[in-house]
């Protein structure tokens, strides 16, 4: 449906969400064509969208100053700075002073899910967002000197279902019915490598449920909890092929590539090679159930979400070039 008209400025009302992005014009189109100004809901929060970066502090102060729930979530581009950015922002808050004037009373960070996070590789993601939760944590314990009392909750995803959606498998499957990822070595040590791990993938659409909730229901509900985000079923590779297949009534398949290939297939990326090695030692494998404590409804499947977005599959002739290169850009 085409979008709502623009309603006047939110800075003349009463702000209750205010969101931070490098993009103010691509923000503000989106929450409008979400409906999220609509003047026939009076409940309707307000939202404030400002232009800011995680990493300019000075600018950060003030926005933040007023706030008293915060959604944290920074990049992995951002490798093993990320640790040192999200300092940054906390430090803005004075946990360490009971004079500050911050008023946050609530953090909730988005993390990420591997088994045995903290011992992975220095150049892993998972190591850097083990290394972000276990910093908050720290910072916001009275023990270690924290003079607030701010919580502290932890969403930790599996793998995003949206994934498959982006530049780099959706224009392949819609050019040439198939998607690369990385495979397991045969037991043999030799021949193609094979479908033999599974991910508990989880639809992008439920982590943000699950955040809706723990922000806005009352902070002693969620504090201190850390929550496991997964699928309702372990994938392999396979599994994801036949629910797109399904969905676009047409045969995709899923080609199993060795670490060499992945790594020169994405671009050169450490950051996407280290992340999946990691979920195919295992790490990903583990279905949990508190997208369903949390939000009261189980967690969307890989069918559900196929059928979903089954237009960004679309079969597409005469692009196959043009389809190609957008697939060979950098993780």
């Amino acid at each position: 449906p085409p979008p709502p008209p623009p309603l006047p400025p939110v800075s003349s009302m009463y702000v209750v969400v205010r969101v931070l992005t490098r993009d103010v014009k691509k923000a503000s189109a989106m929450f409008e064509h979400l409906g999220l100004y609509s003047d026939s809901v009076s409940s309707q929060p307000r939202i404030e969208i400002v232009e800011g970066s995680v990493e300019d502090l000075t600018a950060l102060g003030g926005i933040l100053q007023s706030a008293t729930r915060l959604f944290l979530l920074t990049l992995t581009s951002l490798r093993h700075r990320q640790v040192t950015v999200e300092r940054g922002i906390l430090s803005l808050f004075g946990l360490d002073n009971e004079n500050s004037s911050s008023s946050i009373q609530h953090i909730v960070r988005l993390s990420a899910h591997s088994r045995g996070m903290e011992g992975q590789p220095s150049n892993s993601p998972f190591r850097w967002h083990s290394e972000c939760d276990e910093q908050l944590l720290h910072m916001c314990n009275r023990d270690m000197g924290c003079k607030r009392d701010v919580g502290v909750t932890l969403l930790r995803p599996s793998l995003f279902m949206q994934d498959m959606t982006r530049r780099h498998f959706a224009p392949l499957i819609c050019t040439q019915d198939l998607f690369y990822q990385l495979g397991s070595a045969p037991d043999s040590g030799q021949g193609e490598y094979e479908d033999r791990y599974k991910i508990a993938m989880v639809d992008a659409r439920d982590i943000a449920d699950v955040a809706a909730c723990a922000l806005s229901e009352p902070i002693a509900q969620h504090a201190h909890n850390t929550y496991i985000l997964s699928g309702p079923k372990a994938l392999l590779w396979g599994d994801v092929a036949t629910a797109i297949s399904t969905a676009c009534n047409r045969t995709i398949t899923a080609v199993l590539l060795n670490d060499k290939q992945f790594y020169d297939h994405f671009g050169g990326s450490h950051l996407y090679l280290k992340q999946m090695q990691g979920y195919r030692a295992g790490g990903g494998e583990d279905v949990d159930g508190d997208i369903e404590v949390v939000t009261g409804h189980p967690a969307r499947g890989i069918e559900q979400f196929c059928l979903d977005n089954a237009l960004v599959w679309q079969k597409q002739e005469g692009v196959e070039e043009e389809m190609k290169q957008k697939s060979k850009k950098p993780f």
